[in-house]
């Protein structure tokens, strides 16, 4: 059965927000790719066909988060003018908006959970890096 794109991004979101749960309680190191399958209900194939690492996977979840930041912080280019409203602005939404609540729970599993992986990952390592100077 063919599947539609409506379809496939919505089992990637299923995907991601497995892996996010499943890293939150066990960790990056301890979670399998088969783990998240087995949440979703898929097999592990189905899960490589969105993802084609644990650490493309990861990145990924990286990579939501930011694009949400970077949304919220051109939305507060646009709504307000001076420095302190547009902090004041960034800080009620930051705490009041769905998807970066999320999207820090998210933030939370990749720097609290798995200290020891980016430690022990380049690619995780750098990436972390690169976000930090980005946001600061």
């Amino acid at each position: 059965m063919r599947r539609t794109k409506e379809e496939a991004e919505e089992t990637k979101k299923k995907i991601v927000e497995a892996a996010v749960e499943l890293f939150e309680i066990n960790g990056y190191e301890a979670t399998r790719i088969e783990d998240v399958a087995d949440k979703v209900g898929l097999t592990r194939g189905a899960v490589y066909w969105h993802f084609k690492s644990k650490i493309d996977l990861y990145e990924y979840i990286l990579t939501m988060f930011e694009k949400r930041l970077d949304r919220l912080i051109e939305e507060s280019l646009q709504e307000t003018t001076s420095p302190a409203s547009r902090l004041r602005w960034l800080i009620v939404n930051m705490i009041t908006r769905q998807e970066i609540l999320v999207g820090f729970r998210q933030m939370k599993m990749v720097t609290i959970s798995n200290l020891r992986v980016i430690k022990t990952s380049d690619i995780l390592q750098k990436r972390g890096e690169k976000a930090a100077d980005k946001y600061m």
